[in-house]
This record gives C-alpha cells, structure tokens and sequence, in this order.
C-alpha cells in the first residue's frame, strides 16, 4: 500500500470526501492508495501511414487508479524513447477521461517530436500518470510500449537546394541534391568532391542560385553567399577544396545578414 500525503487546502473541494476513507492528521490527510492506474492498447504495433493521417492509430484505455474514497484524479499519458526514462517526454492530457485514441497523425507527430529517423522502425515506452491535485495523489501504470515506423511529416521549404559544378560527380549537368534537416533548419549533403567549382541552386534551375559573396572561410565558421538578383545577377562560382576527398557541405539560408556555407572533410 502506498501512502501520500497532501495538504488539505490544496485538495479543495475533494477534501470533504476524504473522511469517509482517511485520518485526519492535524493540517495533513492521509490517502490510501490501494492501487494504480492500468494501461491497455488496442494495439501495440500500429501502422503508419501520410493518406491515413486522420484515421484512429491506437486506442488507450486505463482501469482507473484507486484511493479508497470516489475520486476524480487527473490523467496524462507520457511518450519517450525506450530507454531515456521519460526524461524528454512527450505529453498529452486527457483530464478525467479513462480512454483517449491518437490519430495516425498525432503519434507520428510524437514519434517525429522524439526525433526517430523516419521510414525506420522505431520503439516509444508508454505510460500513464495519475493526480488528484499537482501535489496528491500520484501514481504511475506500468511501462508498455508502441513500436511503428514513422513516416517524414514536416513540410519541406519552397526552395529545395543541391550543388552543381566541375567539382561535383554531376559536373555542370547534373545536380547533387541536398538534405534538409528540419531540426537545425539547414540542407546538408556529403559527397567525393575534386579540385574545382560549383554553386548552390535551387528548384533544379539556375532561377535561383546562390554564388560567392568573399567573406570569410567555407573551411572555418563559414563563407557568405549572395543570390543571383541585382547588383550581382550572376553572382562568383563557388571554390572547392584542392584536396580531392570526401567532403560534407552545409547550407544555412537562413543565415543572417547572409546565407552562408561550410564545408568539412570526412
């Protein structure tokens, strides 16, 4: 058996339920926790899918936690990444409802949120948290967990960026595209490189490029770039390194007063 304790004024208007169940201890009530809340899936492998996003994913249901008096505590359920303890969970309260079902869309938000690599199979712990007040009444269901493959849900910019050049494999005929990574909101690329030029453009057309602006080191913090509009329309190619290699290349548009870029031998 569990025991809490909790001030009385911080129970409120539950306070008068606790003498039929409770001893009273000067300004302190004891609650007798007889038990915790218990956690069910509909299912612990859910499928999912972008054209599914509005459709039920998993439906969690939960035998309610017991004090020995008739209580109407709070419910959260809590997501995270097997292993991390719930240390960066994500949550979501469901008030006094004993059953909540997540969309496809809404777990592949969390699973997105705890920053699983899409289109790879991937495991959350699950649990669900009991209170009768933020300082009573606090209990935890066992840990279960929910395994699925998350599918990419974030928007890519307008502008998709790659490189091209006499440095790159595609020469001046083919792009190299690039990767964007949602989270540092940058496009990043790793590629063999040879001694020679290129540029950034975007869209797979020279409508809007990105060339050489002559400040700073590409090797270093990193070089400021400026677009292809007026005064520099055709702006200066890009240098690659002289050292043929294997070369990871950074493009922040972002970047402010200018965009900027780096690049690092593998």
């Amino acid at each position: 058996m569990k025991t809490l304790f909790a001030k009385v004024a911080g129970l409120g208007m539950v306070a008068t339920m606790f003498f039929a169940s409770c001893e009273k201890e000067g300004d302190n009530v004891t609650i007798n926790q007889t038990s915790v809340p218990q956690l069910t899936a509909s299912t612990t492998t859910p499928v999912l899918s972008k054209p599914d996003a509005d459709k039920p994913a998993v439906t969690y249901n939960w035998k309610p936690a017991s004090y020995g008096f008739a209580a109407a505590p709070s419910y959260t359920l809590e997501f995270d990444v097997k292993g991390n303890n719930f240390k960066s969970a994500r949550t979501i309260g469901v008030g006094s409802a004993t059953k909540y079902t997540l969309t496809v869309g809404e777990l592949n938000g969390i699973f997105n949120d705890l920053k699983q690599a899409p289109d790879k199979a991937s495991e959350l712990e699950v649990r669900l948290k009991s209170t009768l007040s933020a300082n009573a009444g606090l209990a935890t269901s066992a840990v279960s967990s929910v395994k699925a493959t998350p599918y990419e849900s974030r928007e890519l910019p307008k502008d998709v960026w790659a490189i091209i050049g006499a440095a790159t494999p595609g020469s001046w005929d083919k792009d190299t595209p690039m990767t964007y990574d949602f989270d540092k909101k940058v496009w990043v690329v790793t590629l063999p490189l040879v001694s020679g030029e290129f540029k950034f453009r975007a869209n797979n057309a020279w409508a809007i490029n990105l060339g050489d602006a002559g400040t700073g080191s590409a090797t270093g913090a990193g070089r400021e770039l400026v677009y292809n509009v007026a005064p520099t329309p055709n702006p200066p190619n890009l240098v690659a390194p002289a050292t043929a290699g294997t070369y990871t290349i950074t493009l922040d548009t972002n970047a402010s007063p200018k965009p900027m870029y780096t690049i690092r031998p593998q």
